[in-house]
């Protein structure tokens, strides 16, 4: 290679300039987001030779695999895109949602509600949403909690009123009137608003500021006969009888309340009347008939308090608790304190296997999906012949993302009753996620691409290709062809004679540099199988090209993934296969160089908020009389800043064990300047060290429809130990990647950019992908 021209000084410092140009950019880039994008673009990248796996983003889905380029970037960029754009989070959040909620699954809604508030905590509505959600499944206390954080981030009237009706519901009746009286402060003269607030103060037995509120109702709507009988009703609970009356006496003849008002005048009347003289006293009832005469009567909350003081009188009766239970969770439903008074009862006596069986249907309403578990675990020993129990024991399961353990017991209901329409549902349910989870890893699809790698030591690599995948069920198949070129530096022949880098006889030790080039077809398939319903992926693949006077190159290589092991994604891979999609050097594959990697990701988010992803990697580079190992870790942590901006850090850590190869056999070579790769002497880029730290910026946006776009900023600063000249220093660093995504239909086209900078006038590199994807 000719020797870079020497550039003429700056004006400013190279560090000004860099510092100004890095904020520039990011300034720029974060304009066009705030300006443009409206929803966060999922980026999945698919196939690629080095089988090296990079994070996608800050959010909680499946890695995808990466190309690695050239090493020396504070963070390596990812030249693939994603050839089937996908729907955003949000509107694939809300088509696997709303069928759940109008079918009343609501309990199954739940996990999905959960999955995307961890990746999108700002999402209000989607938390109103799942409040509501919450307290259809009858948990009441966790639905008040989602309303108050709902409250405290928007101050919305809607939702405080929504809060208040549940308090009252849940009986917290001194938080429901704090939460209405902060309303009527807001709009006094709604009568709705006061109604609701006398009744829930009559509920909660404080009367006289229902009565108080009952008036100021009437002077609002003083025509309504349903507020003068709930007006008198109040009055007779606080026993001011005459004043009752009269207040009945008011309601007009032809009020639709009339039968109830009549029944209560005659309440009241035989209240006041004298007893005549030798009447047989009235037997007072005791405590517990009372209660369930004032159940019999449907005033529930009084029937529940009278319970309560039944209890309290003969707390080691097991057949009162029961009673009471009942009253709470099919009555009143509240599940959490009927839960409660079951596991007094259970104290006292040793429940039969129905008892059992509802007091784990109340560990998993209540989202104790551990304790529910636990109790079905020991429940199906017991009982092995119950369908019952093994049926929510596959619920709860399937809630909990166990989709192998659920499909077990739905099997187990379906040969203990094959008529079990639920358990089929079930079943159904668990393998359609299973498919949906297969289908976003492998993409079923087919079209064109066309990939494109240069850099600024002349090498280019050019891929015109046509790619298929094939997932009809736990059996895939991936079909990669094309075209390939390759093009850069070698050692040339002295024009007056002499064999070039081919033959190795008649070389000159002052051999010029001229450019190179090979091409030719190659082509790849990899056999995918999944496993455990889709929680274990396995895969071999095969590839062979022939460029011309490289020769025909083989590659094979096998993978292992478990996309949520404990919650994070794992994964590891072998390949075998020519060196340079990691060398990025025309003279090493010029040299038929050749590779063994071992690949280790994991995948994890940690929070609602923060994702960790780490990789390792191990490949021995062999070939031109060496065998070299290059060792390269990375870890990177991002925070979701909004649903389409996140920010992180990276890190990552390269090294080569022994010196590369020369590129002339025979001759010493000549040393590689620093931060020029491939430079003559050595056949590719081989520093002892290279450590970069770096930022991440990244705003992603996608439609269902139409234009998704996403860009990607990462700069950083790297430390080079070159080999030779035997030198460190410090290296800014800076990447730039965006994107573009068009869907139509079945059909998408994409297109990817990326540049990579690592210091003034030394190594820069630039990466295209083009392409289009038609889904069957």
């Amino acid at each position: 290679m000719p020797a870079r021209p020497e550039t003429k000084p700056r004006r400013l410092p190279y560090w000004i300039s860099f510092t100004a140009f890095t904020l520039l950019l990011g300034g720029l880039t974060v304009a066009f987001v705030l300006g443009v994008l409206r929803q966060r673009f999922v980026l999945h990248a698919g196939l690629r030779e080095s089988g090296v796996s990079f994070p996608a983003g800050p959010a909680p889905f499946t890695v995808r695999e990466r190309a690695m380029v050239r090493p020396n970037l504070a963070i390596t960029l990812p030249p693939d895109i994603e050839s089937e754009a996908q729907p955003g989070p949000s509107e694939a959040f809300w088509d696997s949602v709303l069928p759940l909620l109008r079918e009343e699954r609501y309990l199954e809604s739940l996990a999905i509600f959960s999955e995307y508030l961890r990746r999108f905590p700002a999402d209000q509505a989607v938390r109103r949403e799942y409040a509501v959600a919450l307290a259809r499944a009858g948990r009441l206390a966790d639905s008040e909690a989602a309303f108050l954080r709902v409250v405290a981030a928007t101050d919305d009237a809607a939702v405080r009123l929504e809060l208040a009706r549940l308090q009252r519901d849940r009986r917290a009746f001194g938080r429901s009137v704090a939460t209405y009286r902060q309303l009527l402060v807001e709009r006094p003269e709604d009568p709705r608003l006061r109604g609701e607030l006398a009744r829930t103060l009559a509920w909660a037995e404080r009367y006289e500021e229902a009565i108080a509120e009952y008036e100021a109702l009437l002077i609002l709507e003083p025509e309504r006969p349903d507020f003068l009988l709930e007006y008198a009703r109040v009055l007779f609970w606080a026993q001011r009888l005459e004043k009752a009356q009269r207040v009945l006496a008011e309601l007009p003849e032809d009020s639709p309340d009339r039968d109830a008002a009549e029944t209560l005048t005659a309440q009241i009347a035989a209240l006041l009347a004298v007893p005549e003289p030798g009447a047989a006293p009235e037997i007072e009832l005791g405590v517990l008939e009372r209660a369930r005469k004032a159940a019999a009567e449907e005033a529930l909350p009084l029937a529940d308090r009278l319970y309560a003081q039944a209890v309290d009188e003969s707390p080691e009766d097991p057949a009162l608790l029961l009673e009471w239970a009942d009253l709470i969770q099919f009555r009143l439903m509240d599940l959490e304190w009927a839960r409660v008074v079951l596991l007094r009862r259970a104290e006292l006596v040793i429940l039969d296997a129905a008892e059992r069986f509802r007091l784990a249907q109340l560990a998993a309403w209540t989202d104790r999906e551990e304790e529910a578990l636990h109790r079905l675990t020991l429940l199906v020993e017991d009982e092995p012949e119950m369908a019952e129990a093994w049926l929510l024991l596959g619920e709860v399961r399937r809630w909990h993302g166990d989709r192998p353990a659920a499909a077990s017991a739905y099997e187990r209901v379906l040969a203990l009753d094959p008529d079990d329409e639920r358990a089929e549902v079930g079943l159904q349910a668990v393998r359609e996620r299973s498919q949906v989870v297969m289908d976003e890893r492998e993409k079923p699809g087919a079209g064109p691409v066309v990939t494109l790698f240069g850099d600024s030591d002349d090498y280019r690599q050019l891929d015109l290709l046509a790619s298929a995948a094939l997932q009809p069920n736990e059996n895939g198949l991936h079909v990669r062809a094309g075209y390939r070129r390759l093009e850069g530096p070698e050692i040339g022949e002295e024009p007056d004679g002499g064999e070039g880098l081919d033959g190795g006889e008649g070389l000159d030790p002052e051999a010029k540099v001229g450019l190179g080039s090979a091409e030719g077809p190659f082509a790849q398939v990899e056999y995918v199988r999944w496993w455990r319903e889709a929680t274990l992926r396995t895969a071999v693949w095969v590839g062979l090209e022939d460029l011309g006077a490289i020769g025909a190159k083989p590659s094979f290589g096998v993978r292992l993934e478990a996309p949520d092991l404990s919650g994070t994604d794992v994964r590891a891979e072998y390949r075998h296969g020519p060196a340079y999609p990691i060398t990025r050097t025309f003279g090493s594959a010029r040299a038929g160089l050749v590779s063994d990697g071992l690949t280790l990701t994991a995948y994890r988010p940690l929070g609602a908020e923060w994702v960790l992803w780490a990789a390792a990697d191990a490949t021995s580079i062999r070939g031109a009389g060496t065998d070299n190992w290059r060792l390269n870790a990375q870890l990177q942590a991002t925070r979701q800043i909004s649903e389409i901006f996140s920010v992180g850090i990276a890190t990552s850590v390269l090294g080569y064990t022994e010196p590369a190869p020369d590129g002339t056999p025979g001759s010493p070579g000549t040393p590689g300047s620093p931060g020029t790769p491939g430079s003559p002497g050595t056949l590719y880029w081989d520093p002892r060290l290279f450590w970069a730290t770096g930022l991440v910026l990244d705003v992603r946006t996608a439609n269902r429809e139409g234009l998704g776009a996403f860009a990607r900023v990462l700069p950083g600063v790297a430390l080079v130990d070159e080999r030779s000249p035997d030198t460190d220093e410090f290296v800014p660093q800076l990447g730039l990647e965006g994107g573009l995504t068009y869907r139509l239909g079945r059909t998408s086209l994409f297109l990817n950019l990326s540049y990579a900078r690592g210091r003034e006038g030394g190594y820069n590199s630039f990466g295209l992908d083009f392409g289009a994807s038609i889904r069957p």
